[in-house]
């Protein structure tokens, strides 16, 4: 008899950063070594008797497989009190006619925070770019260059060099008009930042490459740079700087696709795996919360 893990107890997983059918579902990365053997080890695991269900973060890989063990299970974000979007930008020091431009998170060399400052240089004179988040000894070169220092001179970059705490990250989304997410091209599992901006109801700008480019495309969030040159770049922060009706359309739609990402429905798959296991009932089978597109080609 084949052994089974923890002594044939029911267990369950949960899955980070499998990316076997990025080529299918339209990635646009290239292949890996691991995009070989992942599917192997899937299907080894969903064919273990003893599994009750494996969750994934991404969404395009639950439709893909389409497996009745397999659900997808929403990153839960905590919702804060959110300060008035006056009040947000004030914090800043960002006066009405200018258009913010967010960096957030770990503020490291996938950021890609020079080209981000390369960039802004060529974008409309009213964008500035607010840098929150700690950062990591990687991307200090970048913010010491002639064009990082002049940019900061004129009032068009603002550096916050701290740990973001709840209260800081709904301050800083909510003084935000565009999210900036275009990170390294290796950098193509799903993204805590792209959600984080559809909760708070902003667009995005990201890469062509990965879940990012997929979602933000797809669902219409905003820009897509489908050449990474600085004049792309610039040209998709002009495109959204100039257009308050498209980020809000952008906005809204990142806000129908995400604002289901909450820590209830987190937890709330978990536990309802975990009690009908100890009852001794079968889980519901087929996708847990899985989001399907409407006719109108918004998040039902």
């Amino acid at each position: 008899m084949t052994p089974r893990p923890f002594d044939g107890i029911p267990w369950s997983a949960i899955t980070y950063e499998t990316m076997f059918h990025s080529r299918a579902v339209g990635y646009g990365t290239p292949r890996r070594l691991s995009h070989y053997y992942q599917p192997l080890i899937f299907r080894h695991l969903l064919a273990d008797p003893t599994l009750v269900r494996v969750f994934v973060e991404d969404n395009f890989l639950c439709d893909y497989v389409n497996h009745q063990k397999l659900s997808f299970l929403p990153h839960g974000f905590t919702v804060v009190d959110r300060p008035a979007a006056q009040d947000a930008r004030r914090h800043f020091a960002l006066a009405d006619d200018k258009v913010a431009m967010l960096a957030y998170g770990a503020i490291n060399s996938y950021k890609q925070i020079g080209f981000l400052i390369s960039s802004l240089q060529q974008a409309p004179g009213n964008t500035v770019a607010l840098l929150v988040g700690r950062q990591s000894e990687d991307v200090r070169p970048s913010l010491e260059t002639p064009e990082a220092k002049a940019l900061i001179a004129n009032d068009r970059l603002k550096i916050l060099d701290v740990y973001a705490d709840a209260e800081l990250e709904a301050r800083s989304f909510m003084a935000a008009d565009i999210v900036w997410a275009v990170y390294s091209k290796e950098r193509t599992q799903t993204s805590g930042v792209v959600a984080q901006a559809g909760h708070f109801a902003k667009p995005v700008i990201t890469g062509c490459e990965g879940w990012m480019g997929k979602v933000v495309g797809t669902r219409d969030l905003g820009e897509v740079l489908k050449a990474r040159t600085v004049a792309a770049a610039a040209q998709a922060i002009a495109n959204l700087a100039t257009n308050p009706a498209r980020r809000g359309r952008c906005g809204r739609n990142g806000w129908l696709t995400f604002s289901s990402y909450t820590p209830d429905s987190f937890a709330s798959r978990i536990v309802e795996t975990i009690t009908r296991t100890l009852a001794d009932q079968p889980p519901l089978r087929g996708p847990i919360a899985v989001p399907k597109r409407s006719d109108s080609g918004l998040m039902a």
